[in-house]
């Protein structure tokens, strides 16, 4: 009996390790296939990120950009997405799947938004005015705790300005355009400015020039039920209690985009009647791998080494697009992890 079972079992090890082991598999997209690639979709005077988004971002660790995409395009967005997916679905990786996610992301304001941040004066990344490379996107509806994004922060509790380390995350609400709302959600954030205030001077001159590398509070100091009565903050002096003027809780317009530090404690904005969010990642071509997330992750993440460089078969430079590097219809190949793409 026991000889019987080895003998089925050898064949399906070896099975299972030759499947883990195969090559990655090559996948060829296509750009520049939809209505979305032409630039009369979007609006030519479309917002900036100016000095002043600068300067509120890399003070209070979050900033909103007015009108960063037409209502049209966000319903175009959210219907694209749930063509193929439920609403109650999170899904990352969503250029892979989408020739209309693609062209979105390639084709209208927001890469060359995301190059506005990296070159804002004062930036870890300003100098260099590195390529934008297309890192993550992700869209979905479900709510969060208070957390980390250490996928986007790499290894360290670092201030806004370091942007080479804590990759500025743009969030959109997506609300069809016959169910618009005036106001919407966004993500909500512990104020930077709050957060570095509630430091020793020592630590604080540390935090300022990223030499921190844990993170100084949890989300065992927030209550998420209630965010207007969260309970008193280890750093905060005796007798005051976190309370809105603390917290970055912005509304938004159909077509605003938050930009926030995903380094700095945060959750995801309460659910909002029929929308979803996209939140979108672009990196400095400078940028390395985070060590927390080197393998599995599904968009491209897979098989890198920690701390490699972002590969450009993997993450796509968006910005800029020069010379006959994107044309209409171009097609690049990538490699695809053998389950899924989508996480």
């Amino acid at each position: 009996m026991q000889l019987a079972a080895c003998a089925l079992l050898v064949p399906l090890l070896a099975f299972l390790l030759g499947w883990v082991l195969r090559p990655l598999e090559a996948i060829v997209l296509s750009f520049g296939t939809t209505r979305f690639a032409n630039p009369a979709v979007y609006d030519s005077d479309a917002a900036e990120f100016t000095a002043e988004h600068c300067r509120e971002y890399f003070r209070d660790g979050a900033t909103v950009v007015r009108g960063a995409l037409q209502p049209e395009v966000i319903d175009a967005m959210l219907k694209d997405f749930l063509s193929r997916h439920g609403p109650n679905e999170y899904i990352n990786g969503l250029w892979m799947e989408s020739a209309v996610l693609r062209d979105i992301f390639l084709f209208s304001k927001l890469a060359s938004l995301a190059a506005q941040i990296y070159s804002c004066e004062g930036s870890e990344t300003a100098a260099d005015r590195p390529p934008v490379l297309l890192y993550r996107a992700h869209i979905g509806g479900r709510s969060s705790g208070w957390h980390y994004d250490t996928s986007d922060c790499n290894n360290g509790d670092f201030p806004a300005n370091y942007t080479a380390h804590s990759l500025p995350r743009m969030v959109l609400p997506l609300v069809h355009l016959e169910q618009r709302h005036d106001i919407l959600p966004g993500t909500v954030i512990y104020n930077q400015s709050v957060y570095s205030a509630g430091m020793e001077d020592s630590e604080r001159a540390r935090y300022w020039r990223g030499a921190l590398r844990s993170y100084r509070l949890s989300e065992e100091h927030f209550d998420y039920v209630n965010v207007s009565e969260l309970p008193p903050l280890a750093a905060m002096p005796a007798g005051h209690r976190a309370s809105d003027a603390y917290l970055v809780e912005p509304r938004l317009a159909v077509g605003d985009m938050m930009v926030l530090s995903p380094c700095i404690i945060h959750r995801a904005p309460m659910p909002f009647r029929d929308g979803l969010t996209l939140a979108l990642t672009f990196a400095p071509a400078s940028a390395v791998l985070n060590g927390r997330y080197g393998h599995g992750r599904g968009d491209c993440w897979h098989g890198l080494e920690v701390g490699a460089p972002l590969r450009g078969d993997c993450f796509l430079q968006v910005h800029p697009r020069a010379g006959e590097h994107w044309t209409n219809r171009k097609k690049v190949v990538v490699q695809k992890i053998r389950m899924s793409s989508i996480i």
